[in-house]
């Protein structure tokens, strides 16, 4: 990747030949959801347990960092923050590469501030926003070299995959919560019913 074509990035410029976002599901275990693209694009695998929002990435070329890559949310004092660790194939321990300055809502503010591990800023992120209709957006302020932008990009575009998902998981509850009050109240309507005499009896 040319450095200079990545100053600033939106989730449109994404589209082939960088590699897109948006991911193919497919479904392996009931516990592990794995994601990858066409053959002919698949450069990374992400994969994410249920109920985790950890996401583990995996690089499928000679030309991606060799080892894994995990997007995580870190929690400490009040704060937290996305972090992007590496961890070569020789080793068990995983060291950081990248991580957004902590905040009390990471989900909530208009910009991330991304990092380093010298706590040097490398990047600033804009967050979707659904009130004026902004994109996700990465402006990288500080040269990284090819491997360590796909890195950064990589574990934005994991970022946003993951927010998405988390958007439609809260908008699914939301439903299953109207359908339960509704089915609750639908129920008690029928025990009144029922419960009057010279009424036919029935049930759901």
């Amino acid at each position: 990747m040319d450095p200079t074509l990545l100053e600033t990035l939106t989730a449109e410029d994404l589209a082939p030949p960088t590699p897109p976002p948006f991911l193919r599901r497919i479904r392996v275990w009931p516990s592990i959801a794995q994601f990858a693209g066409r053959r002919d694009k698949h450069i990374y695998s992400f994969t994410q347990s249920l109920f985790s929002t950890t996401v583990e990435i995996i690089g499928k070329r000679r030309s991606t960092l060799p080892g894994t890559l995990y997007l995580r949310l870190n929690h400490s004092f009040l704060k937290q923050s996305w972090e992007v660790c590496h961890r070569p194939p020789t080793s068990d321990r995983s060291t950081l590469l990248f991580r957004t300055r902590p905040t009390r809502n990471p989900h909530k503010v208009d910009k991330l501030q991304w990092e380093d591990a010298e706590r040097q800023l490398v990047a600033v992120e804009t967050q979707w926003c659904a009130n004026d209709g902004s994109k996700p957006g990465l402006h990288v302020v500080k040269n990284l070299g090819d491997k360590l932008v796909d890195v950064l990009v990589t574990g934005w575009c994991a970022k946003i995959w993951n927010g998405w998902q988390m958007s439609i998981a809260e908008a699914r509850e939301k439903e299953l919560d109207s359908f339960r009050r509704k089915m609750a109240y639908g129920g008690q309507m029928f025990s009144i019913r029922d419960s009057n005499p010279g009424t036919s009896l029935w049930s759901l």
